[in-house]
């Protein structure tokens, strides 16, 4: 595995277009989109924190791949990934009314939304509803005709190819399947996985604050005490959570004993950098005014990316769970981390 090349990462970013597949290959170059990943927790966080800080939709897809390899690799076999140019996803947001099911002559029906990387990733896994409960599938989903990015009308993340999908009348071949009927819902592997989210929420708040640095720096107003005050305590809460992102990241990692204990400190990281993140947002608009809201105003761009991408699902469902873990009379609370 090489050090990723944040210099040669930024510049296919900045090339414009749909960058993403260059940018994914520049990745793969390095042995970052293979499953050994996954047996290094701290390198992974890593990495999901340094490419979110250059760009938030290649983070998504980067994120998206790497939890596609852990579900295969749990359930299946990823060996057939590893030396292939196949980038995964893992889609399991269903339209509101016509939801994906697998019919007993296997045949798909139904519609995904929110499908990242559509014309970019090639195998995606995918939830769908069977006689015998929710089974997790290993689709091709290379065909044109069956994404729709017009549905993506959101004001961030437009440059991550997200859409929706239509599975009418594909067929999968019964090993398409992944692991028993329920499988996508075991722990630590569904919700346990945040921790990523958490990483790449925090590496898209470093990536804000690095735009405004350079804005205001540009302005000749970076040493002014008041910006200072402003920005600096949310640079050092960002930095702060790192270590804890890690911690989770490796708890998760490693078949915890207590996995309802894993699963609430990898919420925890992942509300922690939401509630950092939301703070920076204003505190730039607050710090580089009403210029950001242009359209093309980069600084601007990077939060309205970073507002899209916090908005993850079920956060007041997280909290709850994480808060009926915590607050028991059983232990104290640092034995979470020192038990």
């Amino acid at each position: 595995m090489k050090a990723l090349d944040r210099s040669a990462l930024t510049d296919i970013v900045a090339s414009g277009g749909n960058y993403l597949p260059a940018a994914l290959c520049r990745l793969r170059q390095c042995g970052l989109m293979r499953s050994e990943i996954l047996t290094r927790p701290k390198a992974l966080t890593r990495s999901l924190v340094q490419i979110a800080e250059i760009d938030l939709s290649l983070a998504r897809l980067y994120e998206g791949h790497v939890n596609g390899l852990a579900l295969v690799s749990v359930h299946g076999d990823a060996s057939p990934f590893q030396d292939s140019k196949s980038i995964l996803g893992v889609w399991g947001a269903d339209h509101l009314t016509d939801a994906v099911a697998l019919n007993a002559d296997n045949n798909l029906t139904g519609t995904k939304r929110f499908c990242s990387g559509l014309g970019v990733i090639d195998t995606a896994v995918v939830t769908a509803e069977a006689s015998v409960g929710q089974r997790m599938l290993l689709v091709d989903v290379t065909d044109p005709d069956r994404q729709d990015l017009t549905t993506w009308n959101m004001a961030g993340m437009q440059a991550s190819r997200s859409g929706d999908f239509t599975f009418d009348g594909l067929i999968v071949d019964d090993d398409a399947r992944l692991g028993p009927p329920g499988a996508f819902g075991i722990e630590p592997h569904l919700v346990g996985g945040v921790w990523r989210i958490a990483a790449v929420q925090a590496g898209g708040t470093l990536g804000l604050l690095n735009a405004a640095i350079a804005a205001l720096h540009a302005r000749g107003h970076l040493g002014a005490e008041h910006q200072i005050a402003r920005l600096a305590p949310l640079a050092a809460r960002t930095l702060a959570s790192l270590p804890y992102i890690t911690r989770a990241a490796r708890i998760v990692s490693c078949t915890p004993k207590d996995t309802e204990a894993a699963v609430a400190q990898s919420i925890a990281a992942r509300l922690l950098t939401e509630e950092i993140a939301q703070d920076a947002i204003a505190a730039v608009e607050q710090s580089v005014g009403l210029a950001m809201f242009d359209a093309d105003h980069p600084v601007g761009h990077r939060a309205r990316d970073l507002a899209a991408y916090l908005r993850q699902v079920a956060r007041d469902a997280l909290l709850q769970r994480m808060g009926r873990k915590l607050l028991t009379p059983d232990r104290p609370l640092s034995d979470l981390i020192y038990g």
